[in-house]
């Protein structure tokens, strides 16, 4: 595995409900690999105040596309009163970098951005995009039979489903993160 070698710098401003908000940072190339996730809640857990901001790095890999997803738990994005909160997705180690996303106001449950770090395709035995892959890939199970583990999700909704989201992820060895299975917000219908 080669080192994360470079990084990228995200702000958000939020709006009044930090703790409606939350975002990921995933390999958009079919491999699902996560590189920062912070859900839903998590920011009012830790006391981020309301119109309060945060920024930080993130180091990833060169040369690869990737997708950020700002969310929203109540449905109006990032919007509350007139006073929309904001993000911003930099190369590089502060908020002078290229801006490679940004985003603010009333985007719904989610927002979306794709973006390279570098030319994903610097590989010269990768000369064409990747296919783009099953957006719930199916979990793969070991042979052996010891080893095998099932999961059963049951879901009951409330009046609002479009607020409902899930993930299904492995720890796998070295402590990385995959995700096997996934619904977003607003996938499931009134």
């Amino acid at each position: 595995e080669r080192d994360m070698d470079a990084t990228l710098f995200v702000r958000i401003a939020f709006d009044e409900y930090p703790k409606e908000a939350g975002f990921m940072i995933e390999a958009a190339d079919g491999t699902n690999d996560k590189y920062a996730y912070a859900p839903i809640g998590w920011y009012g857990k830790n006391n981020v105040p309301a119109r309060g901001r945060i920024s930080g790095k993130i180091h990833v890999h060169n040369n690869r596309r990737y997708r950020f997803v700002m969310l929203d738990k109540y449905g109006d994005g990032m919007s509350f009163g007139g006073k929309d909160g904001q993000y911003q997705i930099h190369l590089g180690e502060d908020d002078k970098g290229l801006i490679l996303a940004q985003g603010g106001g009333d985007f719904g449950f989610y927002a979306d951005h794709e973006f390279n770090v570098g030319n994903p395709y610097a590989d010269p035995d990768k000369q064409e995009p990747p296919p783009q892959p099953d957006p719930t890939p199916a979990p793969t199970v070991p042979n052996d039979e010891d080893q095998r583990a099932f999961l059963t999700l049951k879901v009951q909704f409330d009046k609002w489903p479009t607020e409902f989201s899930w993930v299904v992820s492995a720890v796998e060895e070295g402590g990385n993160q995959a995700v096997v299975a996934e619904k977003r917000f607003g996938e499931y219908k009134d």
